[in-house]
């Protein structure tokens, strides 16, 4: 917040509001809020508002899953009504040869990205997207490295997932191919402007629906049902990696390189500060233009995203006390006893972390507290 803009400072007990105007600095406390999961319906959740959060998607586990969950819901609403309105998608990866030694992966970003930016720019493009009536696309990156015990040295894979919405039919078996390969010769000459390689056969892979999903053939399902599969399936390889693992288990997600590097193996943090350092200013997530306006959803930023949703003010919580809770991790923990119990659980489990005891748990509470729930029962 500006230094220089109106506080509101709401009472914790009473919820009332004191305007402080002037010099603020930072802000002492932390709003927590109801709102609806799903509008239209009776189903809550709650969220933390006036939480400085760092809202990067690529090196913040805490922010990365939030905001993951937000855009994966995108995708899903995205893929569903591109559908209802005819469209069709074809899935690809990029990928581009990578050497430990060879380069940093700062400047094997930067040559990455300006490959995928060669790749739709040109001529060859236009008459490429205009032969598959390519309309649109959601482009995500993502990163993973060396697992150390797989003994390979192939170093950092930076690599790129994008949806193709096309306004035609589904390919075929043997349209995928042609597409195929016509994508992989223009990603091929794309790398060589931008100084990367990759050979032919794992440079560009494209996936179609009806070989995605479990072998499941795409007739078998209603329009509706085929949307919210396809869309999450494709939701979740896109947005849900924070678990991810490279096939065979040879490489390891970034998450895990920092849970090693910030832990068990200090000498990993060199490594690790190399990624954090080639992520700056790097969008996550690329949306074609107009896309979300055609189908309806708000263009919010990450930041909006980690700062929630404000509808209904529930309780607030002073720094020192938020911080019992965020030094057990037990932030998710204190919005599950919001939604379920209301201000009394945010007290409660504001109550329990204060005493240095598991909030979901709630062990060795004091009798006090037990007094109160238990208060007219």
């Amino acid at each position: 917040m500006p230094e220089w803009e109106t506080a509101e400072n709401i009472d914790g007990e009473t919820g009332e509001v004191v305007v402080v105007k002037g010099r603020t600095g930072k802000r002492k406390k932390i709003e927590v809020h109801l709102y609806e999961a799903e509008k239209g319906t009776d189903a809550l959740q709650a969220g933390y508002v006036f939480l400085m959060r760092c809202a990067s998607p690529l090196i913040c586990p805490v922010c990365s899953s939030v905001i993951r969950a937000k855009r994966g819901e995108e995708i899903t609403k995205a893929g569903r009504i591109m559908l209802q309105h005819g469209y069709n998608f074809i899935f690809a990866t990029f990928t581009a040869a990578h050497s430990r030694n060879e380069m940093p992966l700062c400047d094997y970003v930067d040559h990455f990205n300006m490959a995928y930016r060669l790749l739709q720019s040109g001529k060859a493009w236009e008459k490429f997207k205009a032969k598959w009536c390519m309309k649109y696309t959601i482009k995500t990156v993502e990163t993973t490295d060396d697992a150390e015990w797989a003994n390979y040295k192939t170093g950092w894979h930076y690599h790129a997932h994008t949806i193709f919405f096309i306004e035609r039919l589904p390919l075929t078996q043997d349209e995928k191919t042609e597409f195929q390969d016509k994508l992989r010769d223009l990603w091929l000459i794309a790398l060589k402007k931008a100084y990367l390689t990759a050979d032919k056969q794992h440079g560009c892979f494209v996936e179609l629906p009806g070989t995605i999903f479990n072998g499941e053939l795409v007739e078998e399902y209603s329009i509706k049902k085929l949307a919210e599969y396809i869309s999450k399936a494709v939701g979740f390889e896109m947005t849900g990696y924070k678990t991810k693992e490279g096939r065979r288990k040879r490489r390891i997600s970034v998450w895990k390189l920092q849970e090693m590097a910030l832990t068990s193996k200090p000498e990993l943090i060199p490594r690790y500060t190399e990624y954090v350092m080639a992520m700056r200013g790097i969008n996550f997530m690329r949306w074609s233009p107009g896309l979300k306006a055609f189908c309806g959803i708000n263009d919010i930023s990450d930041a909006e995203i980690m700062r929630g949703e404000k509808d209904e003010w529930l309780y607030n919580i002073e720094q020192e006390k938020f911080q019992h809770v965020a030094n057990q991790g037990g932030q998710r923990k204190l919005l599950v006893r919001a939604v379920e119990d209301g201000r009394f659980g945010v007290k409660f489990g504001l109550a329990t972390a204060e005493n240095g005891c598991d909030i979901e748990t709630g062990e060795e509470l004091s009798p006090d507290l037990w007094a109160e729930k238990t208060e007219g029962v």
